[in-house]
């Protein structure tokens, strides 16, 4: 179940009360393994024949309290009944554990519209304590003053993969570093968890940070070696923050061998949503301007103008001195053995190309989510030799600063009438020169660094 629920404490103004109830703060927070009741706070009646009924709009309501159920003479003392619209929906089973948070009613039938929930009690001897209703609102309620209740499932929950299921009722993570974020509107934001007994005790500490400020680090306090787990435990509530768009970002740092950080969900207080939306970056503005101006200052196009200029002959500069530093090899046919499909053994062999410090380069992000890393590998060029038979295993090109002089005019052999090619080995990638004659082109042998 996802659906966010809204949470009515015993102490809201909405629910009314009829009969002698009397309020308790804090006495009932050590009963059970079960947590301290909501906010620390319980109604409870001795009185036979008290009630207290709730408004809302929306559907399946359900109502906890702290079970204190006592059995006389085959009776269960004290007893209840909960009505939605006047109809009975029935309470759960009782056992004979005092807990918080206990599940008095749940009204799983009841509908979407406008309800009243209304709660009678008998009792002898025991007293009855009510703590909090939850219900799932009307799309139209609004949500100005609510305390919301967000699943641990909920869409708005990004965990990394860090992160697992545990029991089908909370999520944990024993990895160091791992996160979860959580984007919601409201002022504060309370964290709810349970302390496993099936993984280690050890206590070790997380912390969360809000809208990317300073990280504030919280205890996970584990277990003694003799204890049973101890659930609604309430790790951080956060402080009181402007109402709004916020994004919590919460960061695990315990090992394998100390207790997990576990969510099994969140509240979020005052969850009402601002007319405008969240602003993720700002332009800042100029102070004191009493008028715009739509004239643009002569110096300035000036200035423009000379720095076009002097970049176009920047770049001219540039494209020339890359045609003076262009060389072409000229190999005569007779150098070329027709079965051989290396190059010349007088070339020797160029500097690689290199533009990497490595052949690998790492990058790493991290989303909402999780640590991925990408791994891009520099893939050797392929060699084309379109006019050679087979490629070449090892060859490469002749060194630049090689004396080229005995090249420039090459011993002629005889040669058949038919124009010998000319193999031209380019030393880069620049544009080819259109020439009449057969010509065979073999590229750069650059190397991947």
């Amino acid at each position: 179940m996802t659906e966010r629920r809204v949470v009515v404490d015993d102490t809201n103004p909405q629910i009314q009360y009829s009969g002698k109830w009397y309020l308790d703060s804090q006495n009932l927070d050590n009963v059970g393994n079960f947590g301290t009741p909501f906010q620390h706070t319980s109604h409870g009646t001795n009185t036979n024949s008290s009630g207290l009924s709730l408004q809302f709009q929306g559907s399946y309501p359900q109502v906890f309290g702290t079970n204190s159920v006592k059995s006389l003479t085959g009776a269960l003392d004290p007893s209840w009944t909960c009505l939605v619209d006047g109809v009975d929906i029935g309470r759960t089973s009782r056992f004979n554990f005092p807990i918080n948070n206990f599940l008095l009613c749940d009204g799983k039938n009841v509908t979407d519209g406008n309800h009243t929930l209304t709660i009678n009690v008998t009792m002898s001897h025991e007293s009855f304590w009510f703590d909090y209703v939850t219900y799932i609102p009307s799309t139209t309620v609004s949500l100005e003053s609510a305390i919301v209740r967000v699943e641990r499932l909920d869409p708005a929950i990004v965990y990394d993969s860090g992160w697992g299921d545990l029991g089908n009722f909370s999520n944990f993570t024993f990895t160091n570093g791992s996160q979860l974020k959580f984007d919601f509107i409201g002022k504060s934001v309370s964290w709810i968890g349970y302390i496993p007994r099936e993984f280690a005790l050890d206590p070790t500490s997380a912390r969360y940070s809000i809208d990317g400020g300073k990280p504030e680090s919280f205890r996970l306090n584990g277990l003694s070696d003799n204890s049973t787990s101890v659930y609604n435990q309430v790790f951080f509530t956060t402080p009181d923050l402007t109402p709004g768009h916020h994004s919590l970002l919460v960061t695990h740092d315990g090992q394998r061998n100390q207790t997990p950080l576990t969510l099994n969900y969140l509240l979020v207080a005052n969850a009402s949503a601002p007319s405008l939306p969240p602003v993720t970056s700002s332009t800042p503005t100029p102070s004191n301007s009493s008028k715009p101006s739509s004239s643009v200052p002569v110096g300035a196009i000036i200035g423009a103008v000379v720095g076009g200029v002097a970049v176009l002959c920047i770049v001219a500069f540039f494209i020339w001195r890359r045609t003076r530093q262009r060389r072409v090899i000229v190999y005569d046919r007779a150098d070329i053995d027709p079965d051989d499909d290396t190059i010349p053994s007088h070339s020797s062999t160029i500097t690689p190309f290199n533009p990497q410090s490595s052949d690998s380069v790492m990058a790493e992000t991290s989303i909402h989510n999780s640590n991925i890393y990408y791994t891009a590998v520099a893939n050797p060029s392929k060699i084309d030799r379109h006019h050679t038979r087979g490629s070449s295993q090892g060859g490469s090109a002749s060194n630049p600063t090689e004396d080229l002089s005995a090249r420039q005019n090459p011993v002629r052999q005889k040669v058949p009438p038919r124009p010998p090619p000319t193999v031209r080995v380019h030393e880069d990638s620049g544009v080819r020169g259109v020439t009449d004659e057969e010509v065979v082109e073999l590229p750069p042998n650059y190397t991947p660094g």
